[in-house]
């Protein structure tokens, strides 16, 4: 999957115990794409997010709060955690979601493997390996885990910007629907990143 045979070794370690047919699916895919210049690309949304109001960010976080005020006194009570800190922290990765970025992460982690030096190609490949293992246990096809998982260029996707390893530890179904959505379900984004937090 990189440029080298060279860059392979690490990644043949990590893939072994996977479904072969799978990761050979994913990376023969039309859609995998090399981001030649994302070690150079910003890693944030600054002029963006400059053209919000200062106050229009502090009403949409208590409003935040005060939608998911039951569940946030539940968790309090239960961790002995301050919501305000989940709140705060939401509201420093993506302002609540709003900018999760929209780079492809199956593409992102592709592109970083093949710039990063070999010391760091196993962390990509490690965060390929469990994007794999998620979308085998949710039922996803190839095409779906490229598609769909978007966010920054150093591949943290969703509200709380997790990576696929972070999402297999901590993703948290937080409305018992069957399903961790980080995008746009506030109750499993609040539990996971108060999953996250407590094991930190």
């Amino acid at each position: 999957m990189a440029d080298s045979s060279k860059n392979d070794s690490v990644l043949v370690k990590i893939y072994t115990k996977l479904d072969s047919e799978y990761v050979v699916a994913l990376f023969n895919h039309p859609s995998l794409e090399f981001y030649r210049y994302i070690l150079w690309s910003s890693t944030n949304h600054g002029e963006e997010r400059m053209t919000i109001p200062l106050h229009n960010w502090l009403d949409y976080g208590a409003e935040f709060m005060a939608r998911n005020r039951g569940q946030f006194r539940r968790l309090d009570s239960l961790y002995g955690t301050d919501s305000t800190i989940v709140t705060s922290i939401l509201k420093k990765e993506t302002y609540f979601g709003h900018y999760p970025g929209n780079y492809g992460v199956v593409n992102s982690l592709y592109s970083l493997y093949i710039h990063f030096p070999q010391r760091k190609k196993e962390w990509a490949g490690r965060n390929l390996a469990f994007g794999i293992m998620m979308a085998k246990k949710q039922g996803l096809s190839p095409t779906d885990l490229i598609i769909n998982f978007t966010g920054s260029n150093r591949a943290a996707f969703g509200a709380p910007q997790f990576l696929f390893e972070s999402y297999v530890r901590w993703g948290a179904d937080g409305d018992h629907d069957g399903r961790v959505n980080l995008y746009n379900n506030e109750k499993d984004i609040i539990v996971t990143r108060l999953e996250n937090s407590i094991e930190i």
